[in-house]
């Protein structure tokens, strides 16, 4: 060896750590496997998570039926197939992504319903897997393990990690986009196609994440902006009014809604983040203040994935009240800042082995009873309550369409659920249906019925039939499957 050759264990230190190993990969797949395969079955019934899922199948139902060459892609949300190219409601507010996979899935011998929930089930693997591996890159197994669990044993993941949704899909694009832009781990290009094929708010790292290589940069930005462009286009050329029906729809969900309410928004804030991540609240919080202390790659990830899931519960301040999902953004932040508070990677900060367990075992033990107790009213909602009285008067093949005083209610199948939720008088049910008359009403649907939910389904609703009329009424028959 020439003299002056640096010997080779000078080079370790600037070696980069390595991410999620084989065994810890696969515990997370056994534990998800555990939480969520027995779900994976049976009607869409409870609230506004069964509300996501109704909406896709209908959208996977109308491909089916319509064929892809009939709307070039673009989700359909009509209740029945429309006979006439001027009839379709699309759904461009988002980017097809979702729907797309999970009609893609539909084409499995399942119901939709288990493949819409599989499409799902998938995504939060991804998302656990990119977690755990950004977390064990900045500071070791142990956090990125820990990281992974918290991903699946929270509340958020307990309740959602089935959710049929744009957060479900959100989260993994949005994880990997920040792990190629701030660690230079993907395919930029790749990272901006997914991110703008997942949700507008998966693109959001590219205005956060401070440019570690510039052409990586441009390709990511390159990638989603070609998705976004390119899906405003589809839409407007199978509806040319989607553009500004999807720009509607957005303002109304900030905080510039003509509805939004701060003081409701700050108390439903409360109780979603309580509800959906536990304890874990507290660690996240104190890993918040803790920041400046933090290494640099680590400070950024975390600021990034903060700013991210705060943008997405503030920007759309109106929906987000409501919404519980909304705070689901944030779930990345709080694994992984949790993880890496108890298991810091340094020997010089790092706590006590003990307590770093016990308080590990603190978290997944609330967050699991948290979530066992609030189970049961979570399969029972309000909402479900008034689907089945209505699924009691008819038979379960029939769509119920009521746009004023909402809800809408879809009775796809087995499913029974009821959309958006109920309306507390009179004056906003109006409201309320002049929002969707302009939406629905050229298609010729009904847009003027009112059942209170306090009180049994009227006679003539009893005695309605498919295909039959009462005043706006109607009573819609479900195609064949």
């Amino acid at each position: 060896m020439p003299t002056g050759t640096a010997p080779t264990s000078s080079a370790a230190p600037d070696r980069e750590p390595p991410g999620l190993k084989t065994p810890a990969c696969l515990l997370l797949v056994l534990v998800a496997a555990a939480l969520f395969v027995p779900r994976l079955e049976g009607p869409f019934s409870d609230g506004q998570r069964g509300n996501c899922g109704a909406m896709f199948a209908i959208m996977e139902r109308n491909a089916r039926a319509l064929g892809w060459g009939a709307t070039w892609g673009v989700p359909v949300l009509n209740p029945v197939p429309p006979d006439s190219h001027d009839q379709l409601v699309t759904y461009s507010h988002h980017p097809p992504g979702l729907p797309w996979a999970i009609q893609l899935a539909g084409r499995l011998p399942w119901e939709v319903e288990t493949t819409s929930r599989l499409v799902a089930l998938v995504l939060t693997l991804c998302s656990c897997w990119l977690a755990a591996d950004l977390a064990t890159r900045l500071s070791g197994a142990r956090a990125g393990l820990l990281a992974g669990l918290l991903m699946l044993l929270l509340p958020a993941g307990l309740h959602h990690g089935l959710l049929v949704n744009y957060e479900t899909i959100a989260l993994p694009a949005l994880l990997y986009l920040v792990r190629t832009l701030a660690l230079g781990r993907g395919h930029p290009l790749a990272a901006g196609l997914l991110a703008g094929l997942a949700d507008w708010i998966a693109l959001a790292p590219l205005l956060l994440v401070r440019r570690r290589q510039r052409s990586a940069w441009w390709s990511a930005a390159t990638g989603g902006l070609v998705v976004v462009v390119g899906t405003f286009a589809l839409a407007r050329v199978v509806t040319p009014t989607s553009a500004g029906e999807t720009l509607f729809q957005a303002l109304e969900a900030t905080f510039l809604g003509s509805h939004f309410d701060a003081s409701a928004w700050l108390e439903a804030m409360g109780k979603h983040l309580w509800t959906l991540y536990s304890l874990a609240i507290v660690p996240a919080a104190t890993a918040a203040v803790l920041l400046p202390r933090t290494t640099p790659e680590l400070r950024q990830l975390l600021l990034v994935l903060l700013g991210c899931g705060v943008t997405n519960v503030v920007l759309f301040a109106h929906h987000a009240t409501s919404h519980e999902h909304f705070s689901l953004l944030l779930l990345p932040y709080v694994a992984i800042s949790s993880a890496t508070l108890l298991f810091p990677g340094s020997p010089r900060t790092r706590p006590r082995p003990a307590l770093a367990l016990a308080a590990t075992v603190m978290l997944i033990a609330a967050a699991g009873i948290q979530a066992h107790d609030s189970w049961p009213g979570r399969q029972r909602t309000s909402q479900t309550e008034r689907a089945d009285a209505l699924a009691a008067v008819s038979d379960q093949t029939y769509v119920h369409l009521f746009l004023e005083g909402v809800p809408l209610v879809f009775l796809h199948k087995a499913e029974r659920h009821v959309w958006p939720g109920p309306v507390s008088d009179l004056s906003s049910a109006h409201t309320a249906g002049a929002a969707y008359g302009r939406r629905f009403g050229p298609q010729g649907l009904p847009v003027r019925v009112v059942l209170d939910a306090d009180r049994a389904a009227p006679a003539w609703l009893r005695a309605l039939g498919p295909g039959e009329r009462h005043g706006r009424f109607q009573m819609w028959d479900l195609p064949p499957e």
